[in-house]
């Protein structure tokens, strides 16, 4: 019986023992998780990652909500634009939109250097040719409107001469 008893002991002990050395690791665990320096040091990276993506996805939202045209904006930017280009400018532009008028799809060849301009100068009048109609169409809406494009011209038309 006491060789029984010995063993019931010993077993007890071991339990004690290693239910002592497991709070130890969970105690130690805890601390660390509780630690902030040490927490700071371990998943810093990840937490200023997730930071920056907050902020930066919060001020892009913030910003497009600001600058939301409101309900009585123009149509286009670009309409505005071209109402308040002096008419010299708009004959040229109209000129310009009507002596590079066909070239590129239209006839078959590819725009750019094998119609014998460069790729910059036929992206700019392929826009014209395509921009152009859209705005005159506007400016006439906008003048039989009578929007008062005048007095938005005479406004504007002080800075029209200036560049830089």
């Amino acid at each position: 019986m006491g060789e029984s008893a010995d063993q019931a002991r010993q077993a007890v002990a071991d339990t004690r023992l290693r239910m002592a050395a497991t709070l130890e690791r969970l105690e130690r665990r805890l601390r660390a998780d509780l630690d902030l320096r040490q927490r700071l040091r371990r998943e810093g990276p990840r937490l200023a990652a997730t930071a920056a993506i907050v902020v930066t996805v919060g001020t892009a939202v913030w910003l497009r909500r600001r600058h939301r045209p409101g309900p009585d904006a123009a149509p286009t930017t670009a309409a505005e634009w071209f109402a308040t280009m002096p008419r010299a400018w708009q004959e040229q532009l109209q000129q310009l939109v009507e002596a590079g008028g066909g070239a590129g799809a239209a006839d078959g060849r590819r725009p750019g250097r094998r119609s014998g301009r460069p790729l910059w100068q036929t992206a700019a009048l392929t826009s014209a040719r395509v921009v152009l109609p859209r705005l005159l169409a506007a400016r006439g809406r906008s003048r039989s409107a009578g929007s008062g494009g005048q007095s938005q011209r005479s406004s504007l038309g002080g800075n029209a001469g200036r560049s830089g």
